[in-house]
């Protein structure tokens, strides 16, 4: 197949695009070297965030706010999208919300530049990676497992059976090393080994360069070189007790800082210079004598194939390895290249020995073990094995047949789930007591007392709605002044177009026996709750009232008592549970109007609140 015809690809990452220099970034620079446009998608985590995850989260903030909406071109054909999204890899509704951001931003962005991929490469298998691939519905779906994901991380422990399922839905799982090829071919018989290879040309090409401005302040005498990252799988101890062994020469380590160092920076001959540009890194380790793996042995170890390892010999660097199953495999493979110790005093032991081991024959070795391993022939093969995918997949009727098929399916399943939930909701906001339920945390269940004055708004609190109740306030303000608990009433109006409903009130008070000289209505109609409760006890301080009961419209209840508390504590107030006010309805079939008024009032809540109004 003409690579043309797969020519957009997305990369799902596990890492940022200037996190230290990865397979990552090598294939899709590879990718764009070779005609193809590439989408990079960067981390979006395996685990939620921990503290020491700042400047991770402070780095990802700058480059979204430095981009357009989190994208950015870093060279023609290849864009990076660093997205803002919610760090909690396994919760069903930040799921839900990453992938409508994520998705929607992606397919602006695609539309916008007219991106179709036909193939996407996932270093990820989490929930929302996978959700990702399918919505990006491309004809071949890659998983690059490129180490033990689940066991690489205190938090990433819910992958191991995630990546299981991905593994199986995949049309193909490249793998970066033995082991985990040994664990994908279980799901998926293709499964193929692609482990990480070197630039060779780029490295070979900086036998001539300077050394590099960050060297030049350190002592002139022998350099072990170490490139990468300082993190949890980085033998901190060892490299100690090589530096306190050997004091007369320095160590010096090339990456990003992923743990307490503080032990390595107590340490006067190791120096940690942090990460650099990669393309530092060839002129780096040409000015270095021996370049070291210092990893920590252990079942997540076994399943690393370090870059390192042939960027190290692409120079001619003697290298010394602890013994972790993928350096011995390729000593069994390459000869005698690279020297891998069992403990601490035998790397000691070999370290000593390699910065003798300068001869030019060795040199010449070490060169040919990396050209064999170079990523120009990895990228080759990996494009043909991606070739023979997509052919199959079109001769077994995977091609734009299948595609749309696959893609209709996709939606009309998506279709039948909210159209399920959409069911779903309807029948639980109105054929269940659910809403009625909600409001009653807006009413109030005061008894009523003894005070000075009766305090009736005429309103339900929701200014879009007309007062159908202002009769039943008029006959529950009447019951409690005939019951002697208040010897004045005082009416308000809510709202400016139903002004006349507080003198409506009064005629049917004073109909019922309530003399003139024990009403009152106020005449201004304020514009808001927090307004029309200001205003009235403005009036009741003017009166000298300090104790009042309140009647309003049942769902308003708990917002204008809010208000009143924090405006006037001084002023007592007990509020009625009037009953009543709007149509509606009955608890198990309430009314479009109830739904509308109690999700009106828990918003309005919120807005006090936020404003410090409650």
């Amino acid at each position: 197949m003409n690579p043309q015809a797969w020519r957009d690809v997305v990369i799902i990452s596990s890492i940022d695009w200037t996190r230290n220099w990865q397979m990552h970034q090598q294939l899709a620079t590879s990718l764009v070297e070779t005609g193809h446009r590439v989408l990079f998608v960067e981390n979006t985590g395996v685990r939620p965030p921990r503290s020491g995850d700042m400047q991770r989260i402070t780095s990802r903030l700058r480059n979204w706010l430095g981009s357009t909406k989190g994208f950015a071109d870093v060279k023609p054909g290849l864009t990076i999208y660093s997205p803002l999204f919610i760090p909690l890899p396994y919760s069903k509704w930040a799921l839900w919300a990453n992938r409508a951001m994520l998705g929607s931003a992606i397919h602006d962005w695609m539309r916008s530049a007219r991106f179709q991929p036909q193939v996407v490469i996932s270093f990820l298998p989490t929930p929302l990676a996978r959700e990702l691939c399918k919505d990006l519905a491309p004809q071949v779906t890659v998983y690059y497992c490129a180490n033990d994901m689940a066991g690489g991380s205190e938090g990433a422990a819910p992958l191991r059976e995630l990546e299981s399922t991905f593994m199986a839905e995949v049309q193909a799982v490249f793998c970066n090393a033995h082991a985990l090829r040994d664990v994908a071919l279980a799901h998926n018989p293709a499964s193929v080994l692609f482990p990480a290879g070197v630039a060779f040309d780029t490295f070979a090409a900086s036998a001539q360069s300077t050394e590099p401005a960050f060297l030049q302040g350190l002592h002139g005498r022998a350099r072990l070189g170490y490139v990468g990252s300082i993190s949890h799988v980085f033998d901190q101890d060892l490299v100690v007790q090589l530096a306190q062994s050997l004091p007369d020469v320095d160590i010096v380590c090339v990456g990003p800082l992923s743990a307490d160092v503080s032990r390595l920076q107590a340490c006067p001959n190791i120096h940690l210079l942090g990460p650099r540009p990669h393309s530092d890194i060839p002129a780096f380790l040409r000015h270095v004598d021996v370049g070291l793996i210092p990893y920590l042995v252990n079942d997540f170890s076994h399943a690393v194939y370090p870059c390192k390892l042939n960027e190290y010999l692409a120079v001619g660097l003697p290298v010394v390895s602890t013994a972790m199953r993928e350096i011995v495999r390729f000593r069994e493979d390459h000869g005698d290249v690279v020297r891998v110790a069992a403990d601490a005093e035998a790397f000691v032991a070999e370290v000593a020995l390699a910065l003798k081991d300068q001869a030019p024959d060795r040199q010449q070795a070490r060169v040919a073990a990396a050209r064999r391993n170079s990523w120009a022939q990895r990228f080759l093969d990996m494009h043909a094995e991606i070739e023979r995918l997509l052919a199959s997949r079109a001769g077994a009727g995977g091609g734009w047949q299948a595609h749309m098929k696959a893609l209709y399916q996709r939606t009309r399943l998506r279709a039948l789930k909210w159209a399920g939930g959409g069911l779903l909701g309807y029948g639980l906001l109105f054929h269940t007591p659910l809403v009625w339920s909600v409001g009653q945390g807006l009413t109030s269940a005061a008894q009523p007392h003894v005070a000075q004055a009766l305090v009736v708004f005429s309103g339900d609190g929701d200014p879009g709605y007309t007062n159908a109740g202002y009769q039943r306030r008029a006959q529950e303000a009447l019951d409690l002044y005939r019951r002697g608990y208040a010897p004045r009433i005082v009416l308000v109006a809510g709202r400016e177009g139903l002004r006349s409903e507080a003198y409506v009130v009064e005629a049917l008070l004073r109909s019922g026996g309530v003399p003139a000289s024990a009403l009152q209505v106020l005449p201004k109609v304020p514009s808001s709750t927090r307004n029309l409760v200001l205003y009235t006890v403005a009036e009741l301080r003017q009166q000298g009232i300090d104790d009042a009961l309140l009647l309003t419209g049942p769902f308003h209840a708990r917002r204008a008592e809010g208000v009143w508390r924090r405006a006037a504590p001084e002023i007592r107030v007990s509020t009625m549970p009037a009953q009543g006010g709007p149509e509606v309805g009955s608890p198990w079939r309430p009314s479009f109007k109830l739904l509308s008024l109690v999700t009106y009032e828990y918003l309005a809540l919120v807005q006090y609140w936020w404003k410090g109004w409650l």
